[in-house]
């Protein structure tokens, strides 16, 4: 497990953080240390997951609609 973390930079510790906050302020996370781990194994792969979510997105209403 520890060389997982070696694949983390401070882009990825700032998008858990900004993500933790999130989504503390909508649900009660009862094990937090857990939840911040599991969060910054999976970062790098979350956060390209996000960029194609938002790529795809801006893809879809640019132009007017027409994708």
């Amino acid at each position: 497990m520890g060389n997982a973390f070696y694949c983390l930079n401070s882009m990825s510790v700032q998008y858990v953080t900004d993500k933790f906050t999130e989504v503390s302020r909508e649900q009660k996370i009862k094990n937090k240390r857990s939840y911040l781990l599991r969060m910054l194994l999976t970062a790098p792969s979350d956060m390209e997951t996000d960029v194609h979510a938002a790529v795809n997105y801006d893809m879809a209403h640019w132009n007017g609609g027409e994708a």
